[in-house]
């Protein structure tokens, strides 16, 4: 639905604002899992966490329920510093085959966050081989991508170039190499 495409592509650019309106219209021409999904996010990008939460959960009591809904109620969780909610959303998004990746994923992040960079190492090399085995090799790379910054941003360089090198031999998405 083209509202659903301009609502993503504002959140990309950072207007917020645009990205809310679209999502709306998304809504309430196509009230699916995607647009609930968007709409949760363009609330959560604002800090308009409440109402992010509150839509997360009409969408789920509507049955509309989709891995994408579970990312944002984890980056509204993690925000409101509702550890319970954020480990549900993980395991939610666990359930979807093929997404047994991205928990790991958002457990490194978090980890790293905490200070925890020998745990997030550990994520992140699980969140890697997991998005091998169910053959998404992009989405592995991105991982790497995302812990070769990490690993420079803590002063680590030696690691982040294997990392970066690591995410390149995985994926030459856009994403991943940067254009």
């Amino acid at each position: 639905v083209p509202p659903a495409n301009l609502s993503v592509l504002y959140q990309e650019t950072g207007d917020m604002d645009k990205a809310l309106y679209w999502a709306r219209e998304s809504l309430r021409i196509s009230p699916d899992a995607v647009a609930y999904s968007n709409l949760a996010v363009s609330y959560r990008d604002l800090n308009r966490l409440d109402e992010a939460k509150s839509i997360t959960l009409e969408a789920e009591s509507l049955d509309k329920k989709s891995p994408f809904l579970y990312f944002g109620l984890v980056g509204i969780a993690f925000l409101q510093q509702d550890p319970t909610t954020v480990n549900v959303a993980l395991k939610r998004i666990a359930d979807y085959p093929g997404y047994e990746d991205q928990p790991l994923g958002f457990q490194a992040n978090i980890s790293a966050f905490s200070g925890k960079l020998m745990s997030a190492r550990d994520f992140e090399r699980r969140s890697v081989a997991s998005a091998i085995r169910a053959d998404v090799k992009d989405r592995a790379g991105w991982t790497q991508a995302i812990a070769a910054v990490r690993e420079q941003f803590i002063g680590n360089p030696g690691l982040a170039v294997r990392n970066a090198h690591a995410a390149l031999a995985l994926s030459k998405t856009s994403a991943v190499v940067g254009t």
